[in-house]
């Protein structure tokens, strides 16, 4: 049996498909729930949010310690990432969202493998 949750946020990328919305996801929380909502992203979401190409984000997702979509859709081929694991996944690698620390990222390697 697929979870409700799951259920309504493959409704609301259905809809966000044929809108032609963007692609960051928003479901209810059920009734209760402390949160409103929970936001989902895809990879063209981490794309912009972090600046990078599409190829780094999968240099990333191959890398240890990425989080695990919360599901995938168009049969598996497309991957979506609950925003509070990619949160906390920023957390841990402040270089995605901080440009200075990016930058001493780096020159760390350029000075590690003698390019710099």
């Amino acid at each position: 049996m697929r979870d409700p949750n799951e259920e309504r946020a493959h409704l609301c990328v259905d809809e966000c498909q044929r809108g032609g919305q963007a692609s960051s996801l928003t479901e209810a929380a059920p009734s209760g729930a402390a949160e409103s909502g929970v936001m989902y992203l895809g990879l063209a979401d981490l794309v912009t949010r972090w600046v990078y190409t599409r190829q780094g984000v999968h240099r990333l997702m191959r890398g240890e310690g990425f989080p695990a979509p919360a599901f995938a859709i168009n049969r598996g081929r497309t991957k979506v990432w609950r925003r509070a694991d990619i949160e906390a996944y920023e957390l841990a690698h402040p270089e995605l969202t901080d440009e200075e620390k990016k930058l001493s990222k780096v020159r760390g390697y350029c000075i590690a493998v003698g390019r710099g």
